[in-house]
């Protein structure tokens, strides 16, 4: 049962599905051992969230495994218990703001926080990765040009001439509105990487908001003394972006680690193990 991928999309998660045979309590994704009998399901069910990393999709995936692991708690004396075995969280559609106004209401803060032995976050964000630039954007010669080339040595456009199509949230924004301070209180994270909703390569390159985002993160681990590895990721696009995630194959950016030091290991989610001591 070590390094399992669990989706919890339209396949397991969404709340249709439930009208029929699925059950909040025994969702159907477990290993059968799982659900041979009552002591097994208590047994066997927290190695199998140990080594396994969950894909939540959309709101409704955060409310439905928030309602199975409060579940599962009921199972056991400790009624944390469920929260405490997950390793490893994938959120393909991260939501971090807090708007009381919309139904369901945003919780994956929520599952993050209670998750008090979380090793791997992965986050991607609604944004486009072009909306997060640093002004004055860099390399751009005329709005007209489908393709710029980022180029350091040429100037920026002259102050009050940024044309609207490349004005954009800057990273600082980015982690007010998603709160992403958030991360630097997870006591075990050893493993953080971002992603935007639609990245296309040729762009990417454009805007430096992105890595200092990046840079952000890396310092404020730094500052706390945590060994914490830090990268962000991109992808071709959304719809190809998905495909990408749902199969572990990645694209990476450079990871950024608190010594200092940068490395590319390729590895997603689903090629790395996560011992059951962990």
């Amino acid at each position: 049962m070590r390094n399992q991928a669990v989706q919890t999309d339209s396949i397991f998660f969404k709340l249709p599905r439930f009208w029929g045979t699925h059950s909040a309590s025994r969702p159907d994704f477990l290993p059968s051992l799982c659900l041979v009998s009552r002591q097994l399901y208590q047994e066997a069910t927290l190695e199998f969230i140990k080594s396994s990393s969950f894909l939540l999709c959309d709101p409704i995936s955060t409310e439905f495994m928030l309602d199975w692991l409060e579940n599962l708690g009921s199972e056991y004396k400790d009624k944390g218990e469920g929260f405490k075995s997950v390793r490893s969280l994938n959120f393909y559609h991260f939501i971090g703001c807090e708007d009381t106004s919309v139904r369901p209401a945003w919780r994956d803060w929520e599952l993050i926080e209670r998750c008090a032995n979380l090793r791997d976050l992965y986050l991607t964000f609604r944004e486009e990765e072009d909306d997060v630039i640093s002004f004055p954007p860099q390399g751009f010669h005329s709005p007209s040009q489908p393709d710029p080339v980022y180029d350091p040595a040429s100037p920026p456009f002259p102050a009050g001439e940024v044309p609207p199509l490349y004005e954009g949230s800057a990273a600082e924004e980015l982690i007010a509105r998603h709160r992403l301070y958030r991360v630097l209180e997870l006591p075990h994270l050893e493993t953080f990487k971002f992603y935007f909703a639609d990245s296309y390569y040729g762009f990417v390159h454009r805007y430096q908001g992105p890595n200092d985002l990046l840079d952000w993160l890396k310092g404020q681990f730094i500052q706390r003394e945590r060994n914490a590895a830090v990268t962000r990721m991109h992808k071709l696009s959304h719809t190809e972006g998905a495909a990408a995630w749902c199969s572990g194959v990645e694209s990476m950016e450079g990871t950024a680690h608190n010594d200092g030091g940068a490395s590319e290991d390729g590895k997603s989610s689903h090629d790395r193990k996560i011992s059951n001591d962990r």
